[in-house]
């Protein structure tokens, strides 16, 4: 590779106690915090919005912060930026959850999507209220190293190049930029092909006016459909590895271009009444309806607790007990029923309401345990 020396003069702009480079959600908390405890904080991200992931990355929801039993158990500035995040938005809260902690047990989860776009204004506001300076636009090109210390970062930006110092410098770029940079080991990932946008459509427009639920009015397009584990990763197709700008193109170049590809598909030429239509070819196929899938051990748990039967404590000795009693077999990876069983689970059915009765009993129990609890 061709190289050559360049040299330059850069202005010193300003110095801070803490600079914080990306604005996602772990670098807005970082801001947040070290502000709140009264320091002269700079948080610097190279997008026009803040919020990362969450926002311009489409990642708008939240996985539950409670404990299954109706309790927040993941709170501090997780708890408030979930609370935040709906505050002028939508939520898709279960009913329990739609005005906080519920004061009873449930199985009702804390998860909930949210609007990405209104999230990230109102994240504006919450770093702005606090006395945070943030500075849009601002790509980290060099930190600048005294030894094992960092003295601040040399930006990129529309007005040049300006350097920022710093007491302390904060990395959450997502990809360790600047500690790599600087000279931390680091060692790069590698990536599946998967990439989705959002988009709304008349018939869901439709639909969210009927549920009077705006959420319904969205839909996901895909490029690549990867999910986090490599599943559906196009087969014999090698992972993305690092994050260079060559490989970073053609991910994203990859990914839109099919994505384009696969809306072309659905989209309708405009036909006008009574045209005749040509018929391009018939493609005939014969499906056969399939039986729903055995229980495995993990969907045999998954429908306890979906059910409420049960506690993470009696699953395994379930599953134990119904082998050793013959009521099942173990087939390869699903449990199949016995003849014994399917007697079994008739006199049942016939006799008694089991789930209506045992999910009854474990919300029963849980409002025993919640007042032994207060007692105590």
């Amino acid at each position: 590779m061709n190289a050559f020396t360049y040299q330059e003069t850069i202005p010193k702009w300003d110095v801070f106690d803490v600079i914080v480079c990306g604005g996602g959600l772990s670098g807005i908390a970082a801001a947040l915090s070290a502000a709140r405890r009264g320091k002269k904080v700079l948080l610097l991200e190279k997008q026009c919005v803040l919020g990362g992931l969450a926002t311009t990355g489409l990642v708008n929801y939240w996985v539950p912060l409670c404990n299954g039993r109706g309790k927040y158990i993941i709170k501090g500035m997780a708890q408030e930026f979930l609370q935040l995040s709906v505050k002028y938005g939508f939520d898709t809260f279960y009913p329990d959850w739609k005005d906080g902690e519920p004061d009873h047990p449930t199985r009702q989860r804390s998860d909930s999507w949210f609007s990405g776009g209104i999230f990230a204004l109102a994240l504006l506001k919450l770093l702005k209220d606090a006395g945070v300076e943030i500075l849009y636009d601002a790509l980290v090109s060099v930190p600048i190293m005294e030894g094992n210390h960092c003295k601040g970062v040399i930006i990129d930006g529309k007005s040049g190049r300006r350097f920022y110092g710093c007491k302390v410098l904060v990395d959450a770029t997502g990809d360790a930029t600047v500690l790599s940079q600087a000279g931390v080991p680091t060692v790069d990932g590698t990536n599946y092909f998967t990439y989705y946008g959002e988009g709304i459509t008349l018939d869901g427009c439709r639909k969210a006016v009927e549920k009077k639920d705006i959420f319904l009015a969205y839909y996901h397009p895909y490029g690549g459909a990867a999910n986090l584990h490599g599943g559906f990763h196009p087969k014999g197709k090698p992972l993305y590895q690092g994050v260079t700008m060559e490989v970073i193109n053609e991910y994203l170049q990859e990914n839109q271009l099919l994505m384009l590809e696969k809306e072309k598909d659905k989209t309708l030429p405009k036909l006008e009444e009574k045209q005749a239509v040509t018929i391009k070819s018939i493609d005939s196929a014969q499906h056969f309806t399939k039986p729903p899938a055995r229980y495995t051990e993990a969907a045999l748990v998954h429908a306890l607790e979906e059910n409420g039967i049960g506690r993470p404590s009696t699953y395994a000795p379930t599953i134990t007990t119904i082998i050793n009693r013959g009521y099942v077999t173990r087939t390869k990876k699903t449990l199949a029923p016995t003849e014994l069983g399917m007697i079994v689970n008739n006199i049942i059915i016939a006799k008694a309401l089991f789930f209506v009765l045992r999910s009854s009993n474990e919300d029963r129990l849980d409002i025993v345990s919640l007042k032994t609890l207060e007692l105590i």
